[in-house]
């Protein structure tokens, strides 16, 4: 929640939440930390404090009070908890280090991961506003409103009982919507909401049915590429081009009349094989990271249990 320049606690401790949503939520401490009245403490007298507070963290929500409106678990019950535990502290010692090396992977990796999209970030505003030039491009930049360069296209209503499992995907207002055999625009486009949920730019390279409370922008061929299009649509304030009645819905004028720094074809298709190479890179880390926190929860599901034993 915050910090003080006074403790209650030091050194090795297991907390947990004892009341809200979050009742049962299990730590390892490890230092000075004060608790607020929603925090129970836990001192070992020989176990090993992390590995402990792995197999509580797994066995601890099973007996939160759910029956209430504040879910509950106070000190009577969590004292009540069993757990299983190996026959020696080295054994203890030995699973809790391993876990722990798996944990430290996992931070690494979503540390990377932000940098990476800070990097991103940081190359789309500068490539996309010409503020950084890729080598060999040199010029200026057009001046173009969107209308100039991309066409606006509705979305056609498509019923719940005319989905069938099909090739494309049927993208509405926020979210796919379910699968069609057929696309109304099957090319290149960008999905963006127009009634409800405005904006939220997704990329379609092969096209897919865009239900009547999207629409596709699709860039003119030989004056914008599909992808740069789909980027551009990413720096949109949507709130410019956003009215509010009952519910929120797109201002197609306003969209459309928006203008932005162009450049020739050739510099476009550079500008986006850059920053897919980006993305292509981000999304193989998001994947390493999903894979890590698989085989962390298959390693717990051995180890916390003694199936697989390390000594």
């Amino acid at each position: 929640m915050g910090y003080l320049d006074t403790f209650d606690f030091e050194g090795e401790y297991i907390t947990w939440t004892t009341d809200g949503a979050n009742a049962g939520t299990v730590f390892h401490r490890d230092g000075r930390f004060n608790c607020t009245n929603v925090c129970g403490t836990i001192k070992l007298k020989s176990d090993d404090h992390r590995f402990v507070a792995m197999v509580l963290s797994r066995a601890a929500p099973r007996h939160v009070s759910r029956h209430l409106g504040n879910p509950k678990l106070m000190n009577d019950v969590m004292k009540r908890v069993t757990v299983p535990l190996p026959p020696t502290i080295e054994e203890q010692h030995a699973i809790a280090r391993a876990l722990g090396d798996v944990d430290a992977l996992l931070g690494a990796l979503e540390q990377l991961i932000a940098k990476k999209r800070d990097l991103r970030q940081a190359a789309m505003q500068q490539l996309l506003t010409g503020q950084t030039r890729l080598p060999g491009f040199t010029g200026e930049w057009e001046v173009r409103r969107l209308l100039d360069c991309a066409r606006f296209l509705s979305g056609t209503y498509l019923a719940q009982d005319a989905y069938r499992d099909g090739e494309f995907e049927v993208q509405g207002a926020g979210s796919l919507m379910g699968r069609h055999c057929a696309a109304n625009y099957p090319e290149p486009i960008s999905v963006v909401g127009r009634v409800g949920t405005v904006g939220r730019p997704r990329f379609m390279p092969n096209g897919c049915w865009v239900n009547n409370n999207a629409a596709a922008i699709v860039a003119i061929s030989g004056k914008a590429s599909p992808v740069f299009i789909h980027l551009l649509l990413m720096t949109v304030d949507w709130s410019k081009a956003t009215s509010v009645t009952a519910q929120p819905f797109l201002v197609i004028g306003s969209l459309m009349d928006m203008t932005f720094q162009i450049p020739p074809l050739p510099e476009q298709s550079a500008i986006t094989e850059v920053l897919s190479d980006m993305d292509a890179e981000l999304v193989a880390l998001e994947q390493r990271l999903a894979k890590t926190r698989a085989l962390k929860q298959g390693m717990m599901q051995e180890l916390l249990t003694g199936r697989t034993r390390l000594l």
